[in-house]
């Protein structure tokens, strides 16, 4: 079978990842695979040297007409390779396919509709009306889609990355880590405002934030005028993760919504202490049974994550119980269990 993924690239963000992981499932059972990174040519993940790359470069195109040039990119490169199925991790560029009759469609939603534009929904509901398949990450995720889309839809959650280290309580640090781009959709302002508080009754502890964005130079701003730049460390971009998170005390994810945080996930399965809120699209309380394998907080509210920190800091009973329970996901979500499923798709379509 040929088979095209539809990536924004190979490199940063939890889709991208998902997308190679993908990939060099399907390659590894024969297929020939094709892996199209239509926005950045950044390739931070590993991607089989038979799949077939490309990096749909579209060089100094004026931005009024840079949809357009990769939709045509996408639809020639389709054709001319006779792809036979595609897998699309994005929207705008879909509107490449409509008109490809022979070519089966399946689309993958990313993050919650709710927070997306209305002009790009009406790209989404269009492209997911005329699809073969959609693949979901939750089931509120589903759920905002009528009929005509959720009777086609399939809810198939993150892989995780292989050979995850565990996590040591007795060799972890007084430190609570957070990942993710510096946007308003993580919400870190609420997270730094819940540590200031924390940390006048934990004056020991650090908060280390890993990760880039537009909001950087806003949130030192803050950390600044709350007096508190000497226990908040901004690490920037960060290759080594999961070292960092073994060697910390509390993850947090501090998130408006998501579709499905892939730190999160790996967070639980390292088995970190976690702290996530309880936000749309409906994946952290997928895997987060509250008090059981970490704690749920509401949106926004400070003063609970504050609360929920401390409850984590003060207990190393409630932090083994989390870390204990959280790595059960390590089976759930094993690669090559969620790669067996969208296999199973694909041979449905």
């Amino acid at each position: 079978m040929k088979i095209a993924i539809i990536s924004h690239g190979a490199a940063g963000g939890g889709s991208e990842r998902v997308c190679t992981i993908l990939a060099n499932y399907l390659a590894e059972y024969g297929n020939e695979v094709h892996f199209l990174a239509m926005h950045s040519p950044k390739r931070e993940y590993y991607i089989r040297d038979d799949v077939h790359y490309k990096y749909c470069d579209i060089g100094t195109t004026p931005k009024v007409f840079r949809l357009y040039k990769r939709i045509r990119m996408m639809r020639e490169y389709l054709q001319s390779n006779k792809i036979d199925v595609m897998i699309c991790f994005i929207y705008a560029e879909g509107l490449a396919t409509l008109k490809l009759d022979n070519l089966k469609k399946i689309y993958s939603l990313r993050n919650d509709p709710n927070k997306q534009p209305k002009f790009t929904m009406r790209i989404i509901k269009r492209l997911y009306s005329k699809a073969d398949a959609v693949v979901f990450q939750t089931n509120d995720a589903k759920d905002y889609f009528d009929e005509s889309i959720r009777k086609h839809g399939i809810v198939i959650p993150n892989p995780l990355k292989d050979n995850l280290p565990v996590w040591d309580a007795e060799n972890s640090r007084k430190t609570i880590i957070a990942a993710g781009r510096l946007s308003e959709q993580k919400n870190f302002e609420m997270l730094i405002n819940a540590f200031a508080d924390f940390v006048e009754e934990f004056p020991d502890y650090i908060l280390s934030i890993c990760g880039e964005g537009e909001l950087e130079n806003q949130l030192k701003d803050q950390v600044n005028s709350l007096g508190i730049e000497k226990s908040v460390k901004f690490e920037g971009h960060v290759t080594d993760l999961h070292d960092r998170m073994v060697e910390s005390q509390i993850y947090v994810s501090s998130s408006n919504y998501e579709g499905i945080s892939n730190s999160m996930l790996e967070a639980l399965a390292i088995g970190v202490p976690t702290v996530c809120t309880d936000c749309p699209i409906g994946g952290a309380k997928m895997f987060i049974k509250d008090g059981e394998n970490g704690f749920l907080v509401k949106v926004g509210d400070a003063k609970d994550l504050t609360e929920k920190m401390k409850k984590v800091a003060t207990d190393l009973e409630l932090r083994n119980k989390f870390s204990n329970n959280a790595q059960k996901i390590r089976k759930e979500l094993e690669a090559s269990i969620i790669c067996h499923k969208w296999k199973n798709l694909l041979e449905e379509v």
